[in-house]
């Protein structure tokens, strides 16, 4: 007996001969004497259903797009944290009259530049005044005269996460305790102004004023009778600080004033052709400056007599 394998499909129905005969049809096909098994397909294992994972999407960040970034960018905001000063001197304690430095130092957290937006200024405590010249590392102008109290910087500007000062020298003739304090906005910027800072101090120690220095000079050096020479008197002032210079002398025996005369100090010069007597009134010199008094002398016949440079001499002051 010939066995037959009977296929169904969803389009055919196929009957194979094990001998291999393969008859097609729309359905079962039977033979006589041919004993028929039905094999029937195993269907297709059916695919795993896909997995399913929960997730909390409100904790996941969607993905940034450049309109995205732009919008982010424009909600951060920077906060200005204000600017700052800090004063010192050096040394911290002087004799009345000896040279300081004094430093004013300003400091920018921020990263942008900070621009003076108002002139920096400040008067100094009492008792201090101004000595030499003033320098800066912030830029714009700077003015502190020597012999003044007050200080001005315009323009000026604080680099980011930097700082920038101004130095200058000042002294005192008083004795004592000089105090320097960070008043609130002194210092005004287009990233904010300062709060109030720490009070530095400088001890003056009293010292005494020193006289007038007096230096004479004769050009030439040996007079002649009846030659002309140029008698010069030098005045300086040793201190710090200002001092009055009230000056009469009498010049040697046999010496008389020719001529006109003129002084570089500021005050009234009695000085008479024909005299032998010189005298200044009302003048002052500022501190370590000097001034002069020029005399056209000459000597008397009967006298002969050789004027020479007269030594320094002093004088003294009120």
């Amino acid at each position: 007996m010939k066995t037959l394998k009977l296929t169904h499909t969803q389009k055919k129905t196929l009957l194979t001969l094990v001998t291999g005969l393969a008859l097609a049809g729309a359905g079962p096909v039977f033979a006589q004497g041919v004993e028929v098994q039905a094999v029937a397909k195993k269907p297709a294992a059916a695919k795993a259903a896909p997995q399913v994972v929960e997730r909390d999407l409100s904790q996941v960040a969607p993905p940034e797009t450049p309109e995205a970034a732009k919008t982010a960018d424009a909600q951060v905001q920077y906060v200005n944290q204000e600017p700052a000063i800090v004063k010192s001197f050096n040394p911290s304690a002087i004799a009345a009259g000896e040279f300081v430095t004094y430093a004013i130092s300003f400091s920018n957290p921020n990263n942008q530049v900070a621009k003076l937006t108002a002139p920096y200024r400040e008067k100094l405590p009492a008792g201090l005044v101004i000595l030499g010249t003033a320098t800066t590392t912030c830029g714009g102008a700077l003015t502190a005269q020597p012999g003044t109290t007050r200080i001005e910087l315009k323009g000026g500007r604080i680099l980011p996460f930097d700082t920038c000062e101004i130095l200058l020298g000042v002294t005192s003739d008083r004795g004592g305790v000089v105090q320097s304090r960070v008043l609130r906005a002194e210092l005004q910027t287009d990233r904010g102004s300062n709060g109030p800072g720490e009070t530095v101090t400088l001890e003056v120690k009293a010292a005494q004023k020193k006289e007038v220095e007096i230096v004479k000079t004769l050009n030439p050096e040996v007079l002649e009778p009846n030659q002309f020479a140029t008698l010069t008197i030098a005045l300086t002032n040793p201190n710090a600080t200002d001092i009055a210079v009230p000056f009469s002398d009498s010049l040697p025996e046999g010496v008389v004033i020719l001529g006109s005369s003129s002084t570089t100090c500021k005050g009234a010069l009695t000085a008479k052709p024909g005299s032998s007597k010189v005298s200044l009134s009302g003048a002052k010199l500022k501190g370590f400056t000097s001034c002069q008094i020029l005399l056209g002398v000459t000597a008397k016949p009967a006298s002969k007599k050789a004027a020479a440079a007269a030594p320094p001499q002093k004088s003294a002051n009120n």
